[in-house]
């Protein structure tokens, strides 16, 4: 069986992205291919990197949600530099596992993902949708445009093409098909504010209610602490403790679900 883990959500949200990768890494499961929407693009990101989840996804992604909403970062400058800082400039053939992020042209509106992977050019549905791949890109370009959520954080350029973030889940089904995956696993926080949250968490809520409904996918929905919002950098522990007792709780059924015993999960190559 091989796996697909897609991690989808905004701000300090992706520590909970930290604790699913903990529990599967418990249970031996390596994904095979990554893929990520939102704050959630920097968490595959710097975990596709590494080979292992990073502590530093959480904080960063929180920060970056902070720079989002900041005047200098109304021009895209800050959380460039935030983005460039965490990923260390490595570009996106330095990725030990395969990953995808996915984004929309502004203009076209035709989909692309950014991608490690060797000789993928394009996927097209039989609905008409599809992406182009390409990694000649920088790792934090392909987060940047990922997390360009519109109104929020200004389109990223790549070659002069202003880029959004995907919107909806079926890009990132699509992407992580188009690596080889069989089973895919979407792993979605959802925040539980106070009775005025702060627009920044109430556009997360609106994302994760779009993320949460996937067909031919299985949906982790682990929630926040109550309280906690997409900002509340200060506590990404009790977030990532959320996020690996979801899993914890969902994984060895999910698992028997796959037919698979002991974290067997085949390691395999993208498809061409």
């Amino acid at each position: 069986m091989r796996l697909g883990l897609a991690l989808c959500g905004e701000g300090v949200a992706a520590a909970a992205h930290v604790g699913v990768l903990r529990a599967l890494a418990e249970r031996s499961v390596a994904p095979g291919a990554l893929c990520g929407a939102g704050g959630g693009a920097l968490a595959a990101a710097l975990a596709a990197l590494d080979g292992a989840p990073m502590q530093s996804a959480a904080l960063g992604a929180a920060l970056a949600g902070r720079h989002a909403l900041g005047g200098e970062a109304a021009r895209g400058r800050a959380l460039s530099r935030a983005l460039l800082a965490l990923t260390e400039g490595a570009p996106m053939r330095a990725c030990k596992t395969p990953l995808a992020l996915p984004c929309v042209a502004a203009l076209s509106g035709k989909g692309l993902a950014f991608t490690s992977a060797p000789g993928l050019r394009a996927l097209t549905e039989p609905a008409g949708s599809g992406l182009v791949f390409t990694r000649e890109a920088p790792l934090w370009l392909g987060v940047r445009a990922a997390m360009s959520a519109p109104a929020w954080v200004t389109p990223a350029s790549w070659m002069d093409v202003p880029l959004i973030a995907a919107q909806e889940p079926e890009a990132c089904a699509l992407a992580l098909r188009a690596l080889g995956a069989q089973e895919l696993l979407f792993v979605v926080p959802v925040y539980q504010p106070d009775a005025q949250p702060d627009a920044f968490t109430r556009c997360a809520l609106c994302h994760a209610r779009r993320f949460a409904r996937i067909e031919g996918a299985r949906v982790l929905t682990p929630a926040m602490p109550r309280g906690v919002g997409a900002l509340s950098a200060r506590r990404a522990t009790e977030c990532e403790q959320a996020g690996y007792d979801c899993a914890a709780r969902a994984l060895d059924g999910l698992l028997t679900a796959w037919g698979v015993s002991g974290g067997r999960i085949l390691p395999f190559r993208p498809r061409r």
